[in-house]
């Protein structure tokens, strides 16, 4: 999938804001339209985005919030931490298109709930998009 239109990646970004997996900051240029969780071989949580930009320009790079924790709502992170920061830079997603991307959630093996927040977004031109 290399592209979708606004209506649709909103649609597709509310059935994940309805069931609280993902947050949304106002005006975000980046929508989060579908993730995915599973283990790898030892145990450790990886996660795959895909990402729409609503943007009228192109992103260059992106910091998304994770939180994380297990089934008792305690944070699920090594040093009682329940989130970590999820980066992505270099990349070229140009208005009205969807990119993948996918972490390995390092020290965070017993997460069984998640949430998303876009936090941060660098465009080519230099400028950029800070949720509060």
């Amino acid at each position: 999938m290399t592209s979708m239109n606004n209506e649709e990646a909103r649609a597709r970004e509310k059935k994940l804001v309805d069931m609280n997996l993902v947050r949304v900051v106002p005006g975000t240029p980046l929508r989060i339209v579908y993730f995915d969780v599973s283990k790898n071989v030892i145990g450790t949580p990886q996660v795959w985005l895909r990402l729409f930009n609503e943007s009228g320009k192109t992103v260059r790079a992106y910091k998304i919030l994770a939180s994380l924790y297990d089934d008792f709502s305690r944070p699920a992170c090594l040093g009682n931490r329940s989130q970590q920061i999820l980066t992505s830079q270099e990349e070229n997603i140009r208005p009205g298109s969807v990119r993948e991307g996918g972490w390995t959630l390092y020290t965070c093996d017993t997460a069984t709930r998640f949430a998303f927040t876009v936090t941060e977004v660098v465009f080519t031109d230099g400028s950029s998009w800070r949720g509060q």
